[in-house]
């Protein structure tokens, strides 16, 4: 029997999520930016979050796919009148957070700042965007670390295989093969030029979006947003040419060797869009098989059961042209075959005979509690919208709960007969027993 603890407390954060995005305004300022606004008094904190659209690393030409991940780092090598050091100190001093992040899609800056000195760190903000300067000498450090980093999957096994070599397997030849990083080895070859070409090009007026959440006015946030492009050329919206991708799965395994006891196993499954009407019974399905729970199915048989796994999971990937399922299993490096034939069992069962009544609303009951509690501050709820809006998605979060809600047992399982297919997985396995194949 649940807690009626636990009901009190999910409908406490429903009733806070509720009431605050019903205050969620769609606006426009003085400069002509559309950006998504809620007033929070609770902190005297305000969130601006701001994307450049359509400037990702899918958007680049091949030579150059790595430019957004390098501008996104570059960006901060002094500003203005200021040194990278003096701009990290000056930001340290407000207690600011600024930092940005390149994706396959877009270019982003996010910016936390106590109240009582938000017009210094607009400020700031503004001579990011406005007038980098990028020091050669500091963006060569930064193009060799990018490049070493990128070298070593030692570093960061599972990193790698979920974001670099998988998506390069998946994706053929479409733009999204290369990742959120881009091809790093042509990334010594990008000069001060490039950058600057894509500054002017991409961060302009007319090509960003944002979200201001927080203790904030209407009025204020939108005075913050004008002054952040104080100064920014107009430019024009940039065209979203990437065509829509159709993941490639395949029953093969691509091995990569490294030193040491253990292996990292990264594996693709099919997904629904975004807009789908099967999107929340995609989302329960997965969790069912691969939440980090210990009552999925992956972590209750290779884990608990058959001692085959340290853990395992699967998220999904959502970008503007391509969705899909992406999972990791941590195991020893004697138990890789074994792990993956016991989970290509988990997937045909699932597929063959669904999954059971219990499991859905235990998941939906979970799954609508952790959405819920992870909704508790405006940033947050600030990050779920500005994520919806960048993906172009119309959404609320009583919308969510709702749809998660409604779905049943039949459109659970009959998307599991529809997508999943236990011979087309598509693994990465990073480990010291693996040998790495020929032209990879």
């Amino acid at each position: 029997m649940k807690s009626k603890f636990f009901y009190i407390f999910c409908f406490l954060i429903f009733a806070f999520s509720l009431n605050a995005s019903q205050n969620v305004k769609q606006c426009k300022s003085s400069q002509g930016i559309n950006f998504l606004y809620m007033q929070d008094n609770v902190t005297p904190l305000v969130h601006i979050m701001i994307s450049f659209k359509n400037c990702g690393s899918a958007y680049m030409s091949e030579d150059k796919s790595s430019l957004t991940r390098l501008y996104a780092e570059a960006v901060f090598c002094g500003v203005g009148d200021k040194t990278s050091t003096q701009l990290r100190q000056k930001l340290n001093n407000l207690s600011v957070s600024l930092v940005s992040d390149a994706t396959e899609d877009d270019l982003c800056f996010y910016l936390t700042v106590p109240k009582m000195v938000l017009n210094e760190a607009v400020s700031l903000l503004n001579e990011v965007i406005k007038s980098p300067r990028f020091d050669e000498k500091e963006v060569k450090i930064i193009q060799n670390r990018l490049i070493g980093a990128n070298q070593n999957y030692a570093l960061a096994p599972r990193k790698f295989a979920s974001d670099i070599f998988l998506p390069f397997y998946i994706f053929g030849s479409h733009p999204y093969r290369n990742g959120e990083l881009g091809d790093c080895e042509k990334i010594l070859k990008l000069t001060i030029k490039d950058l600057k070409d894509y500054k002017s090009k991409y961060l302009v007026i007319n090509n960003a979006r944002a979200c201001v959440f927080g203790d904030v006015t209407e009025s204020e946030a939108s005075l913050c947003l004008d002054t952040i492009f104080s100064g920014v050329e107009k430019g024009e919206q940039t065209k979203d040419f990437v065509k829509d991708a159709e993941i490639i799965l395949s029953p093969n395994v691509k091995n990569y060797h490294m030193i040491g006891p253990q292996s990292t196993i990264s594996f693709a499954l099919k997904a629904v869009k975004p807009g789908s009407a099967d999107r929340y019974a995609m989302i329960l399905l997965y969790n069912i098989i691969g939440a980090s729970a210990f009552n999925s199915r992956i972590m209750t048989r290779l884990r608990k059961e058959e001692g085959l796994v340290y853990f395992g999971f699967i998220n999904q990937v959502i970008l503007s042209h391509a969705c899909y399922a992406s999972g990791i299993l941590q195991t020893d490096n004697t138990k890789v075959e074994k792990a993956i034939t016991a989970l290509r069992e988990i997937i045909k069962n699932v597929r063959e005979k669904g999954v059971t009544e219990e499991e859905l609303e235990f998941f939906k009951d979970n799954i609508k509690g952790k959405f819920l509690v992870s909704l508790r501050t405006s940033r947050a709820l600030g990050g779920f919208y500005f994520n919806k809006m960048r993906i172009g998605v119309d959404e609320t979060p009583e919308e969510v709960v709702e749809k998660i809600s409604k779905v049943t047992l039949k459109d659970v399982n009959k998307l599991a007969s529809e997508i999943l297919d236990e011979e087309k997985m598509s693994f990465i396995v990073i480990g010291e027993q693996n040998k790495t194949e020929e032209n990879q």
